[in-house]
C-alpha cells in the first residue's frame, strides 16, 4: 500500500533529513519520506498540495503531474527541513481505468470530487450492480446494489471520509471494474 502511516520516527542519533519521496503517477500521490530524528511526530507540508499534517501522503492534481517542482517541508521539534521534488510523470495520469471487453463501463463524473461521488453506469440497463467503496488500505466504507433502469443512469455515492485516494469497485455477474477516486 503506497500510504505510509504517521509513525514517530525512533531516535537516531542522526539528524532528520529527507529520503527519496515516491510519487504513484496513476494516483497523484505524493509520499513523503524522511529519515532520523529525534522520535518525535513529525509534521509535513507542501505548499499548494497540504499545509502542516502528520500524514505522509500529499495529492498532485493531473496538471501537475509533469514538470513541476514542489518543495517538500518538514517539521520536528520546532526544527524544520526542506527539500525539492520533481513530478515527471511520462504521461497524463488516468484517473479510471475501466477493465475493457466486458461490455459495460463505470466512471467517475468529476474527479477529484468533494464529498459526493457521482457515477454514471453504461450498458448496464435492467441490471444490478453491486458497488464497493474502500480507502487506500482496503477497509470497505460503504457497499451496496444499484437496479439500473436506464441506459448512462447516473448515481451518487456518499464520501465523507478525509481527503486521499479511495477505490470505488463495480460489480456484476463476477466481472469487475474499479475506478480510483481522488477526494479533495
Amino acid at each position: 500500500s503506497p500510504i505510509v502511516p504517521p509513525f514517530p520516527t525512533p531516535p537516531s542519533g542522526r539528524p532528520l533529513s529527507f529520503g527519496l519521496s515516491t510519487l504513484y503517477c496513476d494516483a497523484g500521490l505524493l509520499n513523503l519520506i524522511t529519515s532520523g530524528g529525534d522520535g518525535t511526530s513529525i509534521e509535513y507540508r507542501v505548499p499548494g498540495l497540504g499545509d502542516w499534517r502528520i500524514t505522509t501522503g500529499f495529492i498532485i492534481p493531473p496538471y501537475q503531474r509533469q514538470n513541476t517542482t514542489f518543495s517538500l517541508y518538514a517539521r520536528q521539534s520546532g526544527r524544520k527541513i526542506s527539500t525539492q521534488f520533481a513530478a515527471n510523470c511520462s504521461a497524463p495520469a488516468r484517473v479510471a481505468n475501466p477493465e475493457t471487453g466486458i461490455g459495460w463501463q463505470v466512471s467517475v463524473l468529476g474527479n477529484p470530487v468533494d464529498d459526493q461521488v457521482q457515477l454514471r453506469l453504461s450498458g448496464l440497463a435492467g441490471q444490478t450492480v453491486g458497488l464497493s467503496l474502500s480507502d487506500a488500505t482496503g477497509r470497505v466504507i460503504s457497499e451496496r446494489q444499484v437496479a439500473v433502469q436506464t441506459e448512462g443512469q447516473t448515481e451518487t455515492v456518499n464520501l465523507r471520509g478525509s481527503a486521499g485516494v479511495y477505490l470505488l469497485r463495480a460489480i456484476r455477474n463476477g466481472q469487475q471494474q474499479t475506478v480510483k477516486v481522488l477526494k479533495k
